[in-house]
């Protein structure tokens, strides 16, 4: 922050995965304002969906109304109106309380994925934050690009887990990443469990 700030530079955050994190996204998390924050995916409500935010000062470059448009921006697809009006009702359903709720199932989540790991007892953990999560077939979650690189061991057995995952009705990104909705509940949470207890265990089998 302080480097765009000394040299006259634009802080831009990509937003599109972490807004939903907190109630002001991960900027809150890291008590930073950028100058322009890029969205999509949930503020859609399930339509594809993207959105530019920042500052008046730096917005105004491509304000439509000004007497001279200093950068046009438009696409086919803009302000398509299903789309915003499933954003609005979206936003207007995830207020604070939402957002509390919902990184509270998550923790849950978390946690239940944690005791399924050391149940099946494999080298394995899950990390996240706010309404994500995501299982690694290391026994410590990695904190950086290098750590989080899988080896064609870990890569086969996260497969076991996807592919076993996927037979029992639960189709997951090839990462086993998730991220929780608000119509989500326990339930819903334990069913994901189970069936990721018993891919681990099948982990656990393999010579």
């Amino acid at each position: 922050y302080q480097w765009t700030r000394d040299n006259g530079a634009l802080l831009v955050y990509d937003e599109v995965i972490t807004f939903r994190s907190s109630y002001g996204g991960a900027q809150e998390w890291y008590q930073v304002r950028p100058d322009l924050t890029a969205m999509g995916k949930m503020i859609g409500g399930g339509f594809p969906v993207g959105a530019l935010t920042g500052r008046a000062e730096v917005m105004d470059v491509m304000d439509p109304l000004a007497d001279k448009v200093l950068f046009p921006h438009s696409g086919t697809f803009s302000a398509n109106p299903i789309t915003m009006t499933a954003g609005l009702v979206t936003m207007e359903l995830f207020d604070e309380a939402a957002v509390l709720k919902l990184n509270a199932l998550a923790e849950y989540a978390r946690a239940q994925i944690t005791e399924a790991i050391r149940l099946a007892d494999i080298p394995a953990c899950v990390s996240g934050g706010g309404s994500m999560f995501r299982v690694h077939m290391k026994p410590e979650a990695p904190i950086n690009y290098r750590a989080a690189f899988e080896t064609p061991e870990q890569a086969a057995r996260l497969k076991v887990l996807l592919d076993h995952l996927f037979d029992n009705g639960i189709m997951m990104i090839n990462t086993c990443s998730g991220t929780l909705s608000t119509v989500m509940t326990e339930k819903e949470v334990d069913i994901l469990v189970d069936a990721m207890l018993g891919g681990f265990r099948k982990i656990k089998e393999l010579k």
